[in-house]
């Protein structure tokens, strides 16, 4: 994937602070994105929102025994692209509310069209909250990895937020209709449920292990 630079904000009980964060291929987990920000001077990163821990110790911010930030509200702001629209979309808002060690964050999505907000917020994964707001869009298209013709999900599980690319094993993704047959398909690599890339195909219902 190509990196993404993303805006938004880290906020605690001491305040709230802008932060610019990063979406990336890792180095660190092959084939897995990673993100990352400076939050007050203090580098964070992890493999998704939800878990990300501080690189160096820190009194500066909220943070567990192990560096992980807890009872603090991340916020990131995600550009989009809505076919159908008329005038440019507002931005994806996401905020991930994130409490004690061990327990999920509270994630909100809101995005904003011919000036009418699509907005959901549950304690689950990214994807069943950006699914309310694309099927709200409905009959216009969030153009995202969420609703791509060649994303998926792993069969054994997934983490607060990211998802499977398969554009590299195309024919051999569409060919699939059981978990087991899913299983042998080659990932061409991890991405955020809102990323897009320029091989976007819109999502046709019955294909792939998801259907």
């Amino acid at each position: 994937m190509e990196p993404m630079t993303l805006a938004g904000t880290y906020t605690d009980a001491l305040g709230t602070d802008p932060v610019s964060w990063t979406i990336a291929t890792s180095e660190r987990w092959p084939g897995r994105f990673e993100v990352a920000g400076v939050v007050r001077g203090v580098r964070v990163s992890g493999f998704h929102v939800g878990c990300l821990e501080t690189e160096e110790p820190s009194r500066a911010l909220s943070v567990d025994s192990t560096g992980e930030l807890v009872h603090c509200v991340l916020s990131v702001e995600v550009p989009t692209v809505v076919a159908g629209a008329g005038p440019a979309p507002g931005p994806l808002t996401l905020e991930f509310r994130l409490a004690g060690t061990g327990q999920e964050p509270v994630v909100r999505a809101g995005l904003t069209v011919n000036g009418i907000e699509y907005a959901h917020e549950e304690q689950e994964i990214l994807e069943l909250v950006l699914g309310e707001v694309a099927r709200g869009l409905l009959p216009l298209r969030w153009e995202c990895c969420l609703t791509c013709l060649l994303s998926d999900y792993s069969p054994d599980g997934v983490d607060v937020m990211g998802m499977r690319c398969h554009r590299g094993a195309r024919s051999e993704y569409l060919a699939v209709r059981s978990k087991r047959e899913y299983r042998g398909v080659p990932v061409t690599e991890e991405v955020p449920e809102f990323y897009r890339c320029a091989a976007y195909e819109p999502r046709v219902p019955g294909t792939g292990y998801r259907g």
